[in-house]
């Protein structure tokens, strides 16, 4: 017989007020919510320019949240663009396979044009990539100075030819000259 003592009883007078009056207070509710129609009768009326207002607000904040989870490009040197940065800056797989292949060969492209000649991509895609290409130093030295001996007489091509000059002379055995 003690199997089936109630472990309800086991509670002192206080408790079991409490749990009596928790059940009494939950039928209430339910009764409450089934027979009791909460619904307004007069729905409030939206100002349809207020609410467009909002709206374009609303829209606005998204675009702009979406402009921001975008990827940055930074400022990048066109001759080391993997697969998948070239399919960011979107590129198609065969020219990024031409740029891949023509850097096999041991070459680097050093001109906006070149990147083009070599990669075949549209000049659209250029104009918009175009302007993050960061290439060293010297490389925009050089093709500065090309590009101003076009203008000037042959004296001043023979200067930039002799500086394009790579010297292959151990460092330690070279004269001020050479430098």
């Amino acid at each position: 017989m003690k199997l089936f003592k109630s472990h309800f009883f086991r509670q002192n007078k206080g408790q079991r007020n409490g749990i009596f009056f928790l059940v009494l207070l939950i039928i209430v509710m339910q009764f409450l919510f089934l027979f009791v129609d909460f619904t307004s009768d007069n729905p409030e009326v939206i100002n349809t320019s207020d609410f467009l207002v909002i709206q374009k607000q609303i829209d606005s904040l998204k675009v702009l949240e979406v402009e921001k989870r975008k990827p940055s490009i930074f400022p990048f040197n066109p001759n080391f663009i993997t697969d998948y940065k070239g399919e960011q800056l979107g590129m198609s797989l065969v020219e990024i396979d031409r740029l891949l292949a023509f850097r096999k060969t041991g070459a680097f492209v050093n001109s906006k044009r070149q990147f083009q000649q070599v990669t075949k991509v549209s000049g659209s895609l250029l104009s918009s990539i175009s302007r993050y290409f960061k290439f060293p130093d010297w490389v925009i030295e050089r093709n500065r100075l090309k590009e101003k001996s076009v203008f000037h007489n042959d004296e001043n091509i023979a200067l930039v030819k002799r500086s394009d000059e790579l010297s292959t002379n151990d460092i330690n055995l070279v004269t001020r000259v050479d430098f």
